[in-house]
């Protein structure tokens, strides 16, 4: 039950996002392109970073206490390799 309420709470924070939906290439965007992305931006892509590594690794478990060490990890990550994208850069980091 735990699990099934973390997974609403994440879903239900891309709702108020779809009104001002706009259409981004994760594949192109790099660590270095986080410091011009506002934050609500930066959430939802941080939110959709870990629901694609986590769909690679066939990860079905949501841990909502890890996603500020996560946050952390990925933000080191990008800080010592700015040119790299930011899905490779989840992939490292979220394991």
């Amino acid at each position: 039950m735990k699990q099934l309420f973390a997974a609403a709470l994440v879903a239900g924070m891309f709702v108020p996002h779809a009104a001002n939906a706009e259409t981004m290439d994760l594949a192109q965007l790099k660590c270095s392109d986080l410091a011009s992305i506002d934050d609500q931006t930066g959430e939802f892509i941080f939110s959709w970073l870990l629901g694609y590594v986590g769909g690679n690794n066939n990860m079905t478990a949501v841990d909502p206490d890890a996603f500020e060490s996560a946050g952390t990890a990925l933000g080191e990550h990008c800080a010592a390799n700015p040119d790299e994208t930011l899905i490779d850069a989840a992939e490292a980091t979220f394991k």
